[in-house]
């Protein structure tokens, strides 16, 4: 069946769910089981895999043989996304690899229960390689099939499926009207688990790039109490002798810059209360201990904190750190390819930028100093720097921080 055969053949799928839902106050006796089914649906969204519960409370519910939610449509060069229960492992491969193609499903109206008569005739559907090669297999032996498709912000299209093997008796009325039912409450919990991926993907992001900058980030309530932290911040803080967690909260050691720190968060919050653009709070600390230099960088940044009555506004705040003694990792792939150098220049570019001259890049990578200064002129033609300093910078300025 064609795409234009298959439109015209769901033209009547509303008098079938309004039969459907007309059903749905004589089924109201399975009130605690559909209570079941919900509580699965929302609890679904943290699960791993997500709504696994779901499925198996659907497949107890309704007597299924197998029950699959696909988040990901297969396609050539994706095997998608598939929870499934019941399902055999083989004929799962199978439909991920070449058997979703044949999808008698495939194109359905989204928001709508079909079932496999809905969207082809018995006779047609067996000359199908779907059904000879999937639905007919002998470990599986399925000739009823219900599926909803259903819009999902970001994600696009997620498919519910659901299916009785040979032999069992027809989905009735009060169990399609059950799946109807859940049919709002699917979305809602769709829409909440694309949004909660879409937070994870961006906060994964920004916290690996932060991490590659040596960018400590600690984040206090309004009671200045540390809600969580990256792993830099974790290493500065455990590594340097001028800060620490203490029951919950960062502490200056040197008393003497104690306060100055008190004031900075406070006068940081005090400004962003009145909607002051000078919000920005900042603090040096430095101590010297046997020859060495230990030098931190405090940067406090106000934020208005969620709140659910709105009757205060709570602040609360970002506090970036830096520790000087951490050395920037810099990709030398990423120089190579960014400002056309070869693999030796980019090697030569990764000495100067942690601080050595040129004849002592030279002699650690085992070059003569007229070879590093003849890179190096190749190097300033093709970045368009006229000087080490301001190569350096070009260089610490880059994306190379991040590679």
């Amino acid at each position: 069946m064609d795409l234009d055969q298959r439109s015209r053949s769901f033209n009547n799928e509303g008098a079938e769910q309004s039969r459907i839902r007309a059903t749905e106050n004589t089924s109201r006796a399975d009130g605690l089981e559909y209570e079941d089914l919900l509580m699965h649906i929302y609890c679904g969204v943290h699960q791993v895999p997500p709504w696994n519960s779901f499925l198996q409370s659907l497949q107890r519910a309704l007597d299924v043989s197998t029950a699959t939610l696909v988040l990901r449509q297969p396609s050539d060069c994706d095997g998608g996304v598939m929870v499934s229960v019941g399902t055999n492992e083989d004929c799962e491969t199978r439909y991920r690899k070449s058997d979703y193609k044949d999808d008698p499903f495939l194109g359905i109206p989204t928001g709508y229960l079909f079932t496999l008569n809905d969207v082809i005739a018995p006779e047609n559907l067996q000359k199908t390689a779907y059904y000879n090669g999937l639905l007919n297999d002998a470990r599986v032996r399925i000739d009823q099939m219900l599926a909803i498709d259903i819009d999902v912000p970001v994600f696009g299209v997620a498919k519910l499926r659901m299916s009785r093997r040979r032999g069992m008796p027809e989905f009735s009325l009060a169990e399609k009207s059950l799946f109807v039912r859940m049919i709002p409450h699917l979305e809602e919990a769709l829409g909440h688990y694309a949004r909660n991926t879409v937070m994870k993907i961006e906060s994964s992001v920004y916290s690996r790039a932060l991490n590659q900058l040596l960018m400590g980030v600690m984040i206090l309530d309004q009671k200045d109490e540390i809600i969580c932290c990256n792993e830099i911040a974790e290493t500065i803080v455990t590594q340097s002798p001028l800060i620490e967690m203490s029951e919950g909260q960062i502490h200056i050691e040197d008393s003497s810059k104690r306060s100055a720190w008190n004031n900075a968060i406070r006068d940081a919050r005090a400004a962003f209360r009145v909607g002051s653009q000078e919000d920005i709070g900042a603090l040096r600390l430095s101590r010297t201990e046997q020859h060495k230099a230990h030098v931190i960088q405090l940067l406090v940044r106000p934020f208005s904190l969620p709140n659910y009555d709105f009757s205060t506004a709570d602040i609360g705040l970002a506090v970036f750190i830096s520790d000087g003694a951490m050395r920037h990792i810099l990709s030398r792939d990423v120089i190579r390819q960014l400002f056309g150098l070869t693999r030796a220049e980019s090697m030569l570019v990764l000495k100067l930028c942690d601080g050595l001259a040129v004849g002592q890049a030279a002699f650690a990578l085992n070059i003569s100093t007229n070879t590093a200064r003849s890179q190096l002129r190749s190097v300033y033609e093709k970045t368009g720097a006229h000087r080490l300093s301001e190569l350096i910078g070009l260089i610490f300025n880059s994306t190379a921080n991040l590679g």
